[in-house]
């Protein structure tokens, strides 16, 4: 059976979320040397840490949000679209994974893995505005939780028109809107 300590995942949540809002606070302080001494290092490894951290975070409870890899990445000089279209990737196969984890385990992972106040948030939101709320938190703060999704019962294709390609559109926005800004 499907065992989940969610005390240590929460650990986990909290220190890869730690790691990742350290990492984007040094490379806001340290840009220009950050930007020479690691070019090379980051060209080669750099879009494979993207598509991992988007991956984590649209999988695992959200504690921060996987588009401040993209702007950590922008900043860094990564080029927009290899930058969009890994995060994209990421996006769309933790999606895919968290929603069949949550038709398949329901309910039960769902408890394990969120707080009972997301849960039912969530849900309510779901209760009162349908498939809606899924656009809504594919945009917006709101909290886009494939695992759920799929244990209320949302169809695939309600998942992919409302949660998948909206949050797709937003990482490429966040990217193409980002590129203006910075150069």
């Amino acid at each position: 059976m499907f065992m989940v300590n969610t005390r240590d995942l929460r650990v986990i949540a909290v220190l890869i979320s730690l790691l990742f809002t350290a990492f984007f606070v040094l490379i806001i302080l340290f840009r220009g040397e950050i930007d020479t001494a690691a070019t090379a290092t980051v060209e080669s490894y750099g879009l494979v840490a993207i598509f991992l951290g988007v991956f984590l975070l649209e999988l695992l409870p959200q504690y921060i949000s996987p588009h401040l890899l993209v702007i950590n990445a922008i900043f860094l000089g990564f080029h927009i679209v290899p930058i969009i279209l890994v995060s994209i990737l990421g996006h769309i196969f933790a999606s895919l994974l968290g929603f069949h984890l949550g038709k398949v385990y329901g309910f039960r992972l769902v408890e394990k893995l969120y707080s009972d106040k997301t849960v039912s948030k969530i849900s309510s939101g779901m209760d009162r505005y349908g498939r809606w709320i899924v656009l809504l938190s594919a945009f917006l703060p709101f909290p886009y939780i494939p695992v759920i999704f799929g244990s209320l019962d949302l169809t695939w294709k309600n998942f992919w028109i409302f949660g998948i390609i909206p949050r797709a559109i937003s990482f490429a926005l966040l990217g193409f809107g980002l590129s203006f800004l910075t150069f």
